[in-house]
């Protein structure tokens, strides 16, 4: 795989699901973010590609981003970005 870089988010009813692939450090990563009107079965989680399977290198806590997806799309969009950007802070903190 030479470069990856994608995004998507999609709202449907009570979920919204985010997901973006790109690469920080050298390294391909996966940030996913669910938002779902459960907070408990929310997470924003980066991933880093091992080269056989997916590991975690940051998450947050859906207290430090979770918005209704009820919410406006700009509002769920707005979220899922200050979400992005603080797991990616971390990611590239911690590769």
């Amino acid at each position: 795989m030479d470069t990856l870089e994608y995004s998507s988010l999609h709202v449907k009813g009570s979920d919204a699901h985010y997901e973006r692939g790109t690469v920080v450090k050298g390294r391909t990563v996966r940030v996913r973010v669910r938002l779902n009107s459960y907070d408990f079965q929310s997470h924003a989680i980066a991933e880093v590609w091992t080269g056989d399977a997916w590991s975690e290198v940051a998450h947050l806590h859906h207290e430090e981003y979770w918005v209704s997806p009820y919410a406006t799309y700009e509002n769920i969009a707005e979220a899922t970005e200050e979400a992005e950007n603080e797991l990616l802070a971390r990611t590239y903190a911690t590769l």
